[in-house]
């Protein structure tokens, strides 16, 4: 596929979606593929940039900006008219949103949209959530192939936005395998304060509504064990100083980390892994922390089950349930021998059907399929 010009597209992000077009973007440029990054100016720039990515900056803003979405798409439409690339592939839903009509409106050759995330979310009103399948089963017409990370988004976008089924694709997240040196741990915990011998659960996400984060607080609260749990909350978000004031409520012990680049290294301070979201897509936090070999504990949400088999490779409890999630965060802590178990299946499970190499050769043949179909440049 050489000669192939790709523009990639991606919206503000901080975690999971960011990683994940590194590491697609870093796999189809060994594959010969010549590639040019849009995105916001700041620390994803730079960190494109200082991979030996072209980037181009737009102002392509998180939330919904009527000026601000028509400057983006003035600036995509001129990118594209400069670049000329043979496949435009757009990454989360404002990307989706501009690149769909900049693309339609340059007869752009292939059109690739990836979602990463839940569109329709449950705290919607009715009214919103139909306009918003409304507005996607649209622009759906503009997208030769819609990528989904996840076969629960796939249904998802089947059966509220009324989608067709081939123009829906599922390629699942990957990741690569960390290699540790046995330090990791002892000096994390020594940077946080944290002991040797103390109980760490931990959870790396951005502290926003849809993470449940409030529901992880009441239930590390509940834990009752016959020693202190220690919780290491990792992320940056809109709840930082909410989630600081029910810690201090709850009178539990929870470190805040912030906004970290060195993942690898907090998970290996951490004893059990939580994600207690209330929606998501497919979170490459979990894949993580399964090839740090963590026991996890997980809400049975969007595509978590699709790597999280609850018993045979980690735990699945309800959303919003404190109590539930207490309960298996204790079974874990309690019975190591399961937690173990369940953490070396897992971590079986993700090197094998949930690799970086794999996600890459997938997404190439979506583009060879496109080629194959339309004149590529």
């Amino acid at each position: 596929m050489n000669g192939l010009r790709v523009l990639q597209v991606i919206r503000p992000a901080q975690g999971g979606m960011q990683t994940h077009l590194m590491e697609l973007s870093s796999g189809l440029r060994g594959r010969g593929i010549d590639q040019v990054i849009a995105c916001n100016r700041g620390a994803m720039a730079a960190r494109f940039r200082s991979e030996g990515f072209e980037v181009k900056e737009i102002n392509l803003p998180g939330r919904i900006d009527l000026a601000g979405d028509a400057l983006s798409l003035i600036q995509l439409v001129r990118l594209i008219g400069r670049y000329n690339p043979g496949i435009l592939h757009l990454h989360g839903a404002k990307a989706g949103l501009v690149g769909r009509v900049a693309g339609h409106l340059t007869s752009t050759p292939a059109v690739v949209y990836t979602v990463h995330n839940s569109v329709f979310y449950e705290t919607w009103p009715g009214w919103k959530r139909r306009a918003a399948a409304a507005v996607e089963r649209r622009l759906s017409r503009h997208a030769d192939r819609v990528i989904t990370v996840s076969e629960a988004l796939r249904q998802e976008l089947i059966s509220v936005a009324g989608i067709a089924p081939d123009r829906l694709h599922t390629i699942h997240n990957g990741v690569r395998e960390f290699t540790y040196t046995g330090n990791e741990r002892g000096i994390t915990r020594c940077e946080f304060g944290i002991g040797r011998d103390e109980t760490v659960v931990g959870c790396v996400a951005r502290l926003a509504p849809q993470k449940g984060l409030q529901d992880l607080l009441q239930a590390i609260a509940l834990v009752d064990l016959d020693r202190p749990v220690h919780l290491l909350l990792v992320g940056s978000g809109p709840l930082g100083k909410e989630l600081r004031v029910q810690a201090k409520t709850l009178g539990i012990t929870v470190t805040f980390a912030g906004h970290r680049n060195d993942v690898p290294a907090l998970l290996a301070a951490m004893d059990v892994f939580v994600l207690p979201s209330i929606t998501e897509g497919l979170p490459l936090i979990i894949l993580e922390a399964m090839v740090a070999g963590l026991p996890i504990v997980a809400t049975r949400v969007g595509g978590i089950p699709e790597v999280v088999i609850d018993g045979l490779t980690g735990r699945l409890v309800e959303t919003r349930c404190p109590e539930r999630l207490a309960a298996a965060i204790k079974d874990l802590l309690v019975d190591r021998y399961v937690g173990e178990s369940l953490a070396a299946a897992g971590n079986r499970r993700v090197r094998v059907e949930f690799s970086v190499d794999r996600m890459i050769e997938e997404t190439v043949e979506v583009y060879r399929e496109l080629s194959g179909c339309k004149r590529l440049h």
